[in-house]
Formats: structure tokens, C-alpha cells, sequence
């Protein structure tokens, strides 16, 4: 795939501000979030809000938010806990009916976190947590591809958040190369260029999913283990599974 031809599919499909990882840091409506408000709005039959739907509308939960300002201590971490396992719980019903529509599901996926994070220098050594450099695949190659066990063919996903001209065009540098550097250790590669949803449901359908440290890697991480599927960290620094908003606590 020539470099042009990424950067008019990056431009296509990833110029929405819909943010599906942020999202799950309220879910269970527990405080005011103006991004939920707006995702619920510019995006009534996205993933999320079917799930919020839900969510707003569980018995339990609503009993359990009335109970959490009286609680304190132990008492209030558990019920925190046991709201995120039924917002859990909730969120895997609705996953596993867009997995079902999934035709050949990928055998490995590599999630990039791309855009606004990429450095001016794609060997700058000082980069963004988020970032996961070329050099780090090179020197993980051995230990990549025993993540992708018997599968020579990947499947990479991107998040771009960004409307820079020039960070989409160095975006679409570090895919260039990316891929080049794969098919040197006879790894084949292709971009997926899915809208959020598309793509987070593919990924974690996938045997095998290699993260870095964006939030939305992570989220797709967790949900890729809670329903029977492996992933791999591939991220620079240990970063892994924090920051997943509400599901956190289930992983205290």
C-alpha cells in the first residue's frame, strides 16, 4: 500500500472525535462527563451507547450508585467493583453480538497508537508514553512473533487523534515502514482502516492482539482476555492495563 493511499484512508475514516477508551472511565455515569454526553449524541448507535444504555438502565446499578455516598472504605471499593463487573458483564453481551457478524476473524492484530503522539523523528528515542517506536518492533521481533505463534499474517489497527497535516503524513511513514520492517522477518501485514467500533471488535476477536500503552489498546486488551483470547504487550515502558477507566477495580 503506497503512502498516499494511507494518508486518504487515515483522512477518511479517523477525523471523528469518538473515543471509545475515555468513554469506560465513566460508564456507569457515577460523575458528569461532557465527552459521554457528546458521544451519546453525535453517536446514538455506536458501541458505547448501547452499552450506556444499558448500563443507565440496570436496577442494580442504580441501586448500588444510591448506596456508594453512604458507604466508605472496603464497603464503597466494593461496590465499585461490583458496579464495573456488571458494566463488565453488560459491555461482553454486546461485544460478542458484533463478533458473531465477523467474517474470518483475524488470527493476530497489532493495535498503533499513531497521530498526535508520533514524533517528528520516527527514531527519536524521547517520545510520547503512548508511542511505541520502529526500533522497539526491531528489538522485540524474536518475541513478537512467538505472540503470533503459527500465524505469519497480521492485522494492524490504528488511532489517530489528530487533524495535523503533518503528523497524518508521518502517520502514514511509521505504516510504510512498519510493514516493510514485518516483511523483512516474513511477517505479512495489512492496514485495517475500520471506524472505532469495526476495529476494536475485530481486534479483540483476534487469537492474538499486541498492544502498546494508549488507552484504547489496553481496553481492547482486557476485554480480548475476559472473553477467552491472548494478548501481548509490546509497549516501552510498564504501563500495562492501567489507566482502563471503571475496570480498573476489577483488576486492583
Amino acid at each position: 500500500m503506497k503512502k498516499e493511499e494511507i494518508i486518504k484512508k487515515l483522512n477518511d475514516n479517523f477525523r471523528r472525535q469518538y473515543r471509545l477508551a475515555d468513554c469506560f472511565k465513566d460508564c456507569a455515569g457515577l460523575r458528569q462527563s461532557p465527552l459521554v454526553n457528546q458521544t451519546l449524541e453525535k453517536y446514538p448507535n455506536s458501541l458505547f451507547s448501547k452499552i450506556y444504555s444499558d448500563v443507565m438502565s440496570s436496577k442494580s446499578i442504580i441501586e448500588m450508585k444510591s448506596n456508594i455516598q453512604r458507604a466508605s472504605g472496603f464497603d464503597q471499593k466494593e461496590l465499585y467493583r461490583t458496579i464495573a463487573e456488571e458494566v463488565l458483564e453488560i459491555a461482553l453481551k454486546h461485544i460478542h453480538v458484533g463478533i458473531k457478524k465477523i467474517d474470518n476473524k483475524p488470527q493476530a492484530s497489532i493495535h498503533l497508537r499513531l497521530g498526535d503522539v508520533v514524533p517528528s523523528k520516527l527514531t527519536d528515542k524521547n517520545t510520547h508514553h503512548y508511542f511505541t517506536p520502529l526500533s522497539t518492533f526491531e528489538k522485540k521481533i524474536t518475541t513478537l512473533k512467538e505472540y503470533l505463534g503459527n500465524s505469519n499474517t497480521v492485522e494492524l489497527f490504528c488511532g489517530l487523534h489528530t487533524n495535523s497535516e503533518e503528523k497524518t503524513n508521518l502517520s502514514a511513514d511509521y505504516i510504510v515502514k512498519l510493514i516493510n520492517l514485518l516483511k523483512k522477518y516474513r511477517i505479512n501485514s495489512t492496514c485495517c482502516f475500520l471506524g472505532p467500533d469495526a476495529s476494536f471488535l475485530r481486534m479483540v476477536s483476534s487469537s492474538a492482539l499486541v498492544y502498546g500503552n494508549s488507552g484504547y489498546g489496553r481496553l481492547a486488551a482486557f476485554i480480548c482476555n475476559k472473553i477467552g483470547n491472548k494478548s501481548y504487550y509490546i509497549g516501552t515502558n510498564n504501563q500495562k492495563f492501567s489507566s482502563i477507566g471503571i475496570f480498573n477495580t476489577i483488576n486492583d
